[in-house]
């Protein structure tokens, strides 16, 4: 059962400005495999050929490498003592209605489907559904959907049958449900009696990975969607003491990196730990028995398994309710107007990002899985550190010349600013080691990619600068994936050409959208900076300090109490 301790930031929180702290002293544990996985759906693509555009300014390539002071890991003998800074948030009353609409039929219909957001990121709460043996379609009684969400209703009304089965692709269920008339289902199921069929109370949630899960971004998406899910529940009308246990059906591809979690870095397993904290999961590849399972208080039941087959090994099951989530598009937290919230986090200093509580909670559940179950009372603090995630590899990576160039300018424009450079890299580095590196700096700089998921760990009001290879370009990591980070995408200004752009068969946005081959020609492009790139970066560190200075320049403006 998940109670009011476990949803550790509510509107109603007395203190919000809270930073994260832990020992710096961090043991390097090595992993056998990195944890940033390539995207299992990309097939081998051969590169065509690069042809040089006219517009290319490359850089002197007689660098010496050497000139600047790389760091490796976030070490706490700095050459001047940081003066730290406090990132202030606090609550304010919406002015107009919340845009959440939520259908008076839900409480009276045994399946309501939930529609969040843009691009319409969904879940659903079905009552009566079973399993069983051998079979990986659900079983459902007929009844009539009802719908609800940020969409107008009439809208939601209209569409709510085509919104539900298109749904379940979402949900990444095998086969669509089996529906079958009440009196069948009640025949077959119903008699309260049988043996056969198990009865599991109260509600399961239930999330289904796909292959896609084993890269931590795509992972990500997935299981921050049941995090909004589990700490927003009442505001869709579900009771949150209600929702019993969480399974999740991880499949082969997902599963091995929670079975073999140091080898992989353990971030998978870390990230699903912080969600669900203080409960602890359950893994298994057994069958497992739900009606016999022992509810803690103030926690959820949570098992990984590979398929929903362990569910039903010893014969039929009928949940008395099952809620099933689908996954985030295009960003790790949901707004906190997407979730019809009449007051919301916002930030006094001038042009602040969106303030999510998703994002808020995450790092509050952090901080106590971190320490233990106490909270560090640190979660807002800045460190003056400016962090450049580098990766392995010549795949989305800067060259080696203009890399040295950027930390020479990234060194000394810090070093003005009275800031700390750092280069760290993730490769072969725990979960927890990854967020040390991260929690506390004030500003990020990475190529865009996976490496980039651990930024929803930082400080709420810090900065992410996001490097995007020529004519690429991608919404993801904005705010960091509304993280509630500045952020500022950074694109080079010149590069190679896809042939069909060169030979002007297409446009290079037709060719990005259209061609696979020509996507993955530049996004994982080598970035080259010119002179124009390195003043364009000078003049983005330069705005990115001066709203740092207006962020510790700003105290709250009312007290988040009440």
């Amino acid at each position: 059962v998940i109670s009011t301790s476990t949803s550790l930031i509510t509107e109603n929180s007395p203190k919000i400005r809270e930073n994260l702290h832990v020992d710096n002293q961090i043991p390097q544990t090595p992993s056998l495999i990195s944890t940033q996985a390539h995207h299992t759906y990309d097939p081998d693509v051969p590169d065509p050929p690069r042809i040089d555009s006219n517009a290319v300014v490359y850089v002197n390539d007689q660098v010496e490498p050497t000139l600047v002071p790389v760091q490796s890991d976030h070490s706490p003998n700095m050459n001047t003592k940081p003066i730290n800074f406090q990132a202030t948030l606090h609550f304010e009353e919406l002015k107009s209605e919340p845009k959440l609409n939520l259908n008076p039929k839900n409480p009276f219909s045994l399946r309501s489907l939930f529609l969040i957001g843009e691009h319409m990121e969904r879940f659903e709460l079905f009552s009566q559904f079973v399993l069983k043996p051998n079979s990986t379609t659900p079983v459902l009684p007929h009844a009539t959907v009802s719908c609800s969400g940020t969409k107008p209703q009439y809208f939601l009304n209209r569409n709510c049958i085509s919104l539900e089965r298109s749904g379940f692709k979402d949900f990444n269920v095998p086969h669509l449900p089996q529906f079958i008339s009440q009196d069948e289902f009640q025949q077959e199921f119903g008699n309260k009696n049988s043996s056969s069929t198990k009865r599991i109370p109260g509600v399961t949630l239930l999330h289904i990975f796909d292959r896609s899960c084993g890269n931590i971004a795509h992972y990500s998406g997935r299981v921050l969607f049941v995090h909004h899910v589990l700490h927003n529940a009442a505001r869709y009308g579900i009771d949150p003491k209600s929702i019993q246990r969480i399974v999740i059906v991880a499949g082969p591809d997902t599963m091995k990196r929670f079975q073999n979690a140091e080898g992989y870095g353990r971030f998978h397993l870390s990230l699903l730990e912080v969600i669900t904290y203080p409960s602890q999961p359950k893994i298994t590849k057994e069958s497992v028995d739900l009606s016999a399972e022992e509810l803690k208080p103030d926690s959820n039941s949570v098992v990984i398994i590979e398929s929903l087959d362990q569910l039903v090994a010893s014969g039929p099951l009928m949940f008395e309710q099952v809620l099933i989530t689908g996954f985030l598009k295009g960003r790790f937290f949901v707004t906190d107007i997407d979730s019809g919230a009449q007051r919301h986090l916002v930030s006094a200093v001038t042009n602040a990002p969106t303030v999510t509580l998703d994002s808020m909670i995450l790092r509050r559940n952090l901080d106590m899985w971190m320490n233990n179950g106490t909270l560090s009372g640190n979660i807002g603090t800045i460190t003056p550190r400016v962090v450049y995630i580098d990766r392995e590899g010549s795949r989305r990576a800067v060259t080696f010349e203009s890399k040295q160039l950027l930390f020479r300018l990234l060194e000394r424009q810090s070093t003005k600013r009275g800031y700390q450079f750092e280069s760290v890299h993730f490769e072969g580095y725990s979960a927890l080691e990854q967020i040390n590196l991260v929690k506390d700096a004030a500003i990020v700089l990475g190529v865009h990619g996976a490496n980039l998921v651990n930024c929803m760990f930082m400080p709420p009001l810090s900065v992410l600068i996001e490097i995007f290879p020529y004519r690429f370009s991608h919404s993801m990591y904005v705010e960091g994936g509304m993280a509630s980070l500045k952020y500022f995408p950074f694109r080079v200004s010149s590069g190679s050409e896809h042939p069909a752009v060169f030979n002007n068969s297409m446009s290079s946005s037709e060719c990005i959208a259209h061609d696979h081959d020509c996507k993955v020609f530049y996004r994982d492009s080598p970035i080259e900076l010119s002179t124009e790139d390195l003043s364009k970066m000078s003049d983005t560190l330069e705005e990115a300090f001066k709203y740092l200075e207006n962020v510790a320049s700003t105290t709250v403006v009312q007290p988040l109490a009440g």
